[in-house]
């Protein structure tokens, strides 16, 4: 997908979404996020679904610092329609890095 995306093949959302879903998946949700920066750099716009992927991504991964830069990047973009939403997102990345610290 890299490859393509250096020569200009964009594809379309609903498949990106699926690639950056199975990457997130297996623990690769940074590579998802290059992709992500990369495909946008080509022309593909984001969508919600794009962010709530990476967002539970860097969630399940406990990446708390890279999930805050992207929830709020989403506030920027007006991706999150309320406080209730944002603060959902927000804690949801902190309890992750709690637990984090409980089993390291």
């Amino acid at each position: 997908m890299e490859n393509m995306l250096k020569e200009g093949i964009v594809p379309d959302i609903v498949t990106f979404n699926c690639l950056l879903e199975d990457l997130s998946d297996i623990g690769k949700t940074v590579e998802a996020n290059k992709l992500r920066l990369l495909a946008q750099s080509k022309g593909l716009e984001p969508d919600g679904m794009m962010n709530r992927v990476l967002v539970s991504g860097f969630t399940r991964e406990r990446k708390r610092k890279e999930g805050q830069i992207l929830v709020d990047e989403m506030l920027d973009k007006d991706f999150i329609p309320d406080l209730a939403t944002y603060n959902r997102l927000i804690d949801g990345l902190s309890n992750s890095k709690i637990t984090s610290r409980k089993k390291g």
